[in-house]
């Protein structure tokens, strides 16, 4: 559909639509009224995902961030978030840059 088709309305439906309007009190709307619901719920709505032992309902956090891999395993990175301390778990996926060859 495209956007002439959507809203080619009659000179009569105009004049409806205008007539109804009328019938609304509009003094105590509030623009916006769920934003700070919106901004509460902002990357922390439950998703679920599928483990190897099931189900399970969680928060998804996406960090980015730069790390060093020693040869050893260790994995040196500084987080900055508004996480709090504590203990997650936590899934890595590692970005290798490559080169065109």
């Amino acid at each position: 559909m495209n956007m002439e088709s959507k809203n080619n309305y009659s000179d009569q439906e105009i004049e409806d639509i205008s007539d109804n309007l009328e019938n609304y009190d509009l003094n105590q709307a509030v623009r916006g009224k769920f934003y700070d619901k919106y901004q509460a719920l902002k990357g922390k709505v439950p998703v679920t995902i599928q483990t190897q032992e099931g189900e399970k309902k969680v928060i998804l956090h996406t960090i980015k961030t730069q790390g060093i891999l020693d040869l050893a395993g260790n994995l040196k990175a500084k987080i900055m978030s508004d996480l709090l301390a504590g203990e997650y778990e936590v899934t890595i996926i590692i970005e290798e840059l490559q080169t065109m060859t």
